[in-house]
């Protein structure tokens, strides 16, 4: 029977290698609430990471009132870089195009590899443009 591992031993372990290190992939809205309130609470020995392909976000609340012209497209636009900085965590804009669970690492399409001990994937939606281009026109 395998022994089991308390929080207490997996947070010594930890501090023993460094911070705790927490990659969010993706700007999806779970992800930002953790962004938002990381400044928030206080967790020793942790560092938050943000990866995402794109530097900023849409606000889905928001786009309907870009959609009906009466908000500029800017104002449904989260600048990912700014609030990161804000609020204390890191930032990548890069594209994950793999993750290994065995070795704790992130492959990105042009930065090097990322380590994780606790990574979470919510890339929120991603609109096929061309799709509704195509939509728009039939």
């Amino acid at each position: 029977m395998a022994d089991a591992v308390s929080p207490e031993s997996d947070a010594a372990a930890s501090s023993k290698r460094g911070p705790l290190q927490i990659v969010l992939i993706g700007a999806g809205h779970a992800h930002l609430q953790i962004v938002e309130w990381w400044r928030k609470r206080t967790f020793p020995g942790a560092e938050l990471t943000l990866l995402s392909a794109f530097d900023r976000a849409a606000y889905s609340g928001m786009v309907p009132g870009t959609l009906a012209g009466v908000l500029p497209p800017q104002e449904c636009a989260i600048d990912l870089v700014a609030l990161t900085r804000r609020k204390g965590v890191a930032m990548i804009v890069d594209r994950a195009v793999a993750l290994d669970p065995a070795a704790h690492t992130i492959t990105c399409a042009h930065h090097p590899a990322i380590h994780y001990d606790v990574a979470s994937i919510n890339i929120g939606s991603v609109p096929q443009a061309e799709s509704l281009c195509q939509m728009h026109r039939s």
